[in-house]
């Protein structure tokens, strides 16, 4: 009881102090810094956070995307290594967030939830706000060919509070007079023969919905995010050896796209990839009016301009731009693809 209590005082003076930084930290020498967060506009846009694989660059860190609605911060997809670093020099302030969607359960995608997590009690804390709403987590189910766990068994593994790996996190938010941690979880199935199903749908109009791809062994989601008439498609990782995606990215204003290997590009990662030569099929086919790639990685880094000449081959039209990490995309803005 002694460890724990002057745990807790600890944690408070370290949270004075980090309060102070919080709210100093946009100002340099008297002038207003332009934040990404500050280029967020209109009803619905997307934050690349990570626009990497499991391989950190200078330029890209792993993969994650955060999704705001009205400016505000809703949803946060993928959660890689350095996702974290990117929210904090993002300028967003992510106390509020709600749904916290994974693809798979590959390092590159959900590696920094943990950090992630703490740091929004920060932020709830930073803004006088109380948190005693749970987070809705959701990714895929297990199956029976692969060690998976299931998105629900992950995240029980880590924050159950019944011996969970890092159940210690909970007791962050009391301590930093920011609510409480609780959270709840959606296992969507990882079975590629199913249709499309609707994870959520808010009452504000915030619909996301997901379907089993193609990812070698790997249980793998890919997502559709629609508000206010406009929507926004990711792949996650996948072979796009069915047209899962094609189904999902119908007519949708932004495709982003697992851009990781090259049409030539041997096993393992061929049967776990898409090439580029598909992703322009699966572009054309669906009708996206907009392409980003992304998950960059050092077989494709060096090849961006070929690999888009090839999707262009495939008879995709629409803008097509490669992403980089703290890019705003905002789709109720007209014209091309904003930054």
């Amino acid at each position: 009881m002694f460890y724990h209590t002057r745990f807790l005082a600890r944690l408070v003076l370290f949270a004075a102090t980090t309060l102070f930084a919080l709210t100093t930290a946009q100002a340099h020498n008297g002038r207003k810094i332009v934040l990404p967060v500050d280029k967020v506009k209109g009803g619905l846009s997307v934050m690349v956070l990570g626009s990497g694989g499991p391989v950190a660059t200078s330029k890209r860190v792993s993969t994650g995307y955060l999704i705001f609605t009205d400016g505000t911060p809703r949803i946060l997809m993928d959660a890689g290594g350095g996702v974290f670093q990117r929210i904090g020099k993002s300028g967003a302030k992510i106390g509020g967030i709600e749904h916290i969607i994974f693809t798979h359960l590959h390092m590159d995608h959900d590696g920094a939830l943990t950090p992630i997590l703490a740091m929004s009690f920060f932020h709830n804390m930073a803004a006088g706000t109380v948190r005693n709403t749970p987070y809705r987590f959701a990714g895929p189910s297990a199956n029976a060919i692969s060690p998976f766990p299931s998105t629900s068994g992950y995240l029980n593994g880590l924050f159950s509070p019944d011996g969970g790996l890092e159940r210690y996190l909970a007791g962050f938010p009391p301590a930093l007079g920011a609510g409480t941690f609780t959270f709840e979880t959606q296992d969507i199935s990882a079975d590629t023969a199913l249709p499309m199903s609707t994870v959520f749908s808010d009452a504000d109009g915030l619909v996301v919905k997901a379907i089993a791809v193609n990812h070698g062994p790997v249980p793998a989601l890919a997502y559709r995010i629609e508000y206010k008439g406009k929507s926004l498609v990711y792949s996650g990782d996948t072979t796009s050896k069915t047209d899962n995606v094609i189904a999902l990215a119908q007519n949708t204003d932004l495709l982003i796209y697992d851009t990781a290997i090259l049409d030539d590009t041997p096993a393992p990662f061929i049967n776990l990839h898409t090439t580029p030569t598909r992703i322009g099929e699966v572009a054309v086919a669906s009708g996206a009016k907009k392409l980003l790639l992304s998950h960059i990685t050092g077989i494709t880094e060096p090849h961006l301009h070929s690999i888009k000449h090839t999707i262009r081959e495939q008879g995709f039209s629409g803008p097509l731009k490669v992403a980089h990490d703290l890019q705003v995309i905002n789709l109720h803005m007209k014209g091309k693809i904003h930054h």
